[in-house]
């Protein structure tokens, strides 16, 4: 099994074409849609968009949606990351954390899990600015 570096945000935008996420309150995600599992289909209900699982009914990614995803990359300039659904254990936390197994709860502070998402081999290898003592 292969292993991601994942990390959760808050969904503030969405569309057929991406989704946008805040994570901590002051940094950009981005997850385009060749990043979104197929099982996740857009549709529009209630005048509201989101992604809902093909898979699992209730499994949606809305806006105000919690989501962990899988970091692909850090523009360590402006600090934003782009981001992925495709692994399977990404999508919408609160259906995560009821429906798989292998979801990790999350149970460090969000500051203490942003500091290691900072400071973890894949992120020094991507922002070699970040690894500076």
């Amino acid at each position: 099994m292969m292993h991601y570096n994942t990390t959760e945000g808050k969904v503030v935008k969405r569309s057929k074409e991406s989704v946008h996420v805040i994570v901590l309150g002051f940094t950009s995600a981005a997850i385009m849609s060749e990043d979104i599992r197929e099982e996740f289909k857009y549709k529009i209900k209630h005048g509201a968009g989101c992604f809902a699982s093909s898979s699992h009914k209730w499994h949606r990614i809305k806006v105000g949606s919690m989501i962990q995803f899988a970091v692909k990359s850090v523009d360590e300039e402006i600090g934003h990351i782009s981001g992925s659904l495709i692994p399977p254990q990404t999508g919408c936390v609160h259906w995560l954390s009821k429906h798989s197994a292998d979801a990790v709860s999350q149970t460090n502070s969000e500051a203490e899990s942003f500091e290691e998402f900072l400071f973890s081999p894949i992120t020094a290898i991507r922002c070699p600015v970040l690894a500076e003592d």
